[in-house]
């Protein structure tokens, strides 16, 4: 499936740059070291921020013994912080450097991933609020100047084209993210199995 994803992308590709100024996505974007590092970044932020909420989710459910509800309503704070740093850096953007905001952001994100390791699997769920808190906050702070930079660098004709790649790049994120997370939660768990079950064998 790797590969077989690998040779359409290089397919789709190589029709788009045959189409020219008629193609769906135009690869030139890329040639703007700001759209590019901006693309990466909203990867990047995506891939992380998303997949620690993924395994938040599963340490509530299969540590905890959390039901799926209490779970879901246990993110709560994470939910409500970035809404609202969202909204507040969504009424500054202009007033701030965009580069300033995304690298504060992902600062937040990368402290608040950090503090994950803070918790063992006799923590209670109070001690992810540190960590969910301050992801919330660099979430909420990344999307208001993305969206401005994604369209700012570009002309106004291929405004609607910036979007759409920014919003592939986030989308994206999130799949690699979690896949790649998951795997190697499952490769932990599955391992831990074997050493547990090599270590109580009569």
């Amino acid at each position: 499936m790797f590969v077989g994803g690998v040779a359409l992308l290089l397919i789709f590709v190589l029709i788009e740059r045959r189409r020219g100024d008629s193609a769906m996505l135009d690869l030139s974007l890329f040639r703007n070291r700001t759209f590019l590092g901006l693309s990466l970044a909203t990867f990047l932020s995506n891939a992380t921020s998303l997949a620690a909420i993924f395994l938040m989710v599963s340490y509530r459910q299969n540590v905890l013994g959390h039901s799926a509800l209490v779970a879901g309503l246990q993110l709560l704070p994470l939910t409500l912080v970035l809404f609202v740093f969202t909204a507040v850096t969504g009424g500054v953007v202009t007033r701030f450097a965009p580069g300033l905001l995304i690298g504060t952001a992902i600062l937040f994100i990368a402290i608040g991933m950090a503090l994950i390791a803070l918790i063992s699997p006799t923590s209670s769920w109070l001690m992810l609020l540190p960590s969910m808190i301050v992801m919330g906050v660099g979430m909420g702070m990344f999307n208001p100047p993305r969206s401005l930079v994604s369209v700012g660098v570009v002309e106004p004709a291929k405004a609607g084209m910036a979007t759409g790649i920014g919003e592939t790049f986030q989308q994206v994120g999130v799949a690699v993210g979690i896949a790649a997370f998951g795997a190697l939660f499952q490769a932990q768990v599955s391992s831990g199995r074997r050493l547990y079950g090599a270590e109580h064998q009569p």
